[in-house]
């Protein structure tokens, strides 16, 4: 490819930005305008470079529950442009593991075996994953979590800094557990818990 493009907005954009410099040194960096943090503009890029010459990361805040990201990527691919996924040269990431397009790994993250990483995913620095964990499309993972043997994680779900889930834990799509303690050992599709519902709250939407 001629061309790599990093895209995307605020500190996501930053830490994905840092990783690409030592995997891609002759990479671009794309800020994207958004007036109401879910729709992109994308023109910088379709203006600019051709999609069969470019391959293209997306880089997004790390709330993966508002959907702005896995929109974004969606996006990309219907306009023809491939997907790279970043892999932090200081992570450590078993050959096993199955990673999809537009992940993104931070420093420090230890990958085990037989994992399996959906598209869209970010795993922050010094996340671990033990063995057979399972991530849906557009995870988020923030600093510090640790996920044990076979848990498993809806799509578009986050888990908040230094979470801890214990092995067969199983998380539904569309949750948020913000509350950096350990995970209950199963929670429904569109669950939320954060410092203002600690007892936890469901979201529906019509």
């Amino acid at each position: 490819m001629k061309y790599t493009v990093i895209l995307g907005a605020d500190a996501a954009l930053e830490c994905a930005w840092q990783v690409a410099e030592l995997l891609y040194p002759d990479a671009v960096r794309l800020s994207l305008a958004s007036t109401d943090r879910f729709n992109f503009d994308l023109s910088p890029l379709l203006q600019h470079y051709a999609p069969a010459e470019t391959r293209v990361f997306v880089a997004l805040d790390g709330r993966a529950v508002n959907y702005a990201r896995h929109g974004l990527i969606a996006q990309v691919q219907l306009a023809g442009y491939r997907l790279i996924s970043l892999v932090s040269p200081q992570a450590m990431v078993d050959a096993s593991v199955r990673v999809g397009a537009n992940v993104y790994i931070g420093p420090g993250a230890n990958i085990g075996p037989e994992c399996v990483l959906g598209m869209g995913s970010w795993l922050d620095r010094r996340v671990v994953l033990d063995r057979e964990v399972k991530l849906g499309a557009c995870v988020t993972l923030d600093s510090a979590v640790v996920l044990g043997n076979q848990v498993s994680i809806g799509k578009g779900s986050t888990l908040g800094l230094a979470t801890v889930a214990l092995p067969g834990t199983v998380v539904g799509k569309r949750c948020e557990w913000l509350l950096g303690t350990a995970l209950p050992r199963q929670l429904p599709d569109n669950s939320l818990y954060d410092e203002l519902m600690p007892q936890g709250a469901r979201v529906f939407r019509y």
